[in-house]
């Protein structure tokens, strides 16, 4: 094992002594896929945990330290909510889902060039979303009454910023991975009734674990 663990440091050494301090040209082109795992925060922990993302773009490298892109994401929440007695005990399961698609300008800003490459990104944009509360049944020992489904969807802008490293492997291909905060304008407003207590949702906000993969040309 202690040998195994010097082969793979002496390895990594290697790799970035051979490796050249490669910098992204002025002009030069990029494209990218990411995935990620996405942490509901705030009002929308209410409703969902853990979610996923995942995402393309496409963009150019500016006579700056700015590499703007144009991008198209989705990102996609889901739970099963419990309704319980007043000691809280599981009656019923509702299921929750939350998914949207967003199409966003992005700039990456390098704060160093170098084999690793720390940076910041902001990026705003339309997204699309459809957010959903499952049927409840009645339940007359709880008093709640059948209640449909209810779904809504609408156009709203969203927007993210976060901090990443890139690791430079050559001139046209490197691996980050970073943190990113997004909040998209909407509104989950569930059907209120004692026992399901689901409270509505202003804003959807989430903290994303990101690995990135880049191709330069």
């Amino acid at each position: 094992m202690k040998n195994m663990k010097k082969i793979i440091y002496i390895f990594i050494i290697a790799l970035i002594t051979i490796l050249p301090l490669s910098a992204q040209y002025s002009g030069q082109w990029g494209m990218h896929v990411e995935g990620n795992a996405s942490l509901a925060v705030g009002e929308l922990r209410e409703w969902f945990n853990i979610g996923y993302q995942v995402e393309l773009g496409i963009g150019q490298q500016q006579d700056s330290p700015w590499f703007i892109e144009g991008i198209v994401d989705y990102s996609s929440f889901s739970r099963m909510h419990y309704v319980t007695t007043s000691t809280g005990v599981p009656v019923e399961g509702i299921p929750l889902s939350l998914w949207y698609i967003g199409f966003l300008a992005q700039g990456k800003y390098r704060l160093n060039e170098g084999i690793f490459q720390p940076y910041l990104n902001i990026a705003a944009g339309p997204h699309y979303w459809v957010g959903s509360r499952g049927t409840i049944s009645a339940n007359t020992e709880l008093g709640i009454p059948s209640i449909p489904e209810k779904m809504l969807n609408e156009w709203n802008m969203g927007l993210k910023a976060g901090l990443g490293i890139e690791f430079i492997l050559s001139d046209a291909f490197s691996l980050d991975a970073g943190v990113n905060y997004r909040l998209v304008i909407g509104s989950l407003w569930p059907t209120m009734q004692e026992h399901v207590e689901l409270e509505a949702v202003n804003g959807f906000s989430s903290l994303s674990l990101r690995i990135r993969t880049n191709i330069y040309f």
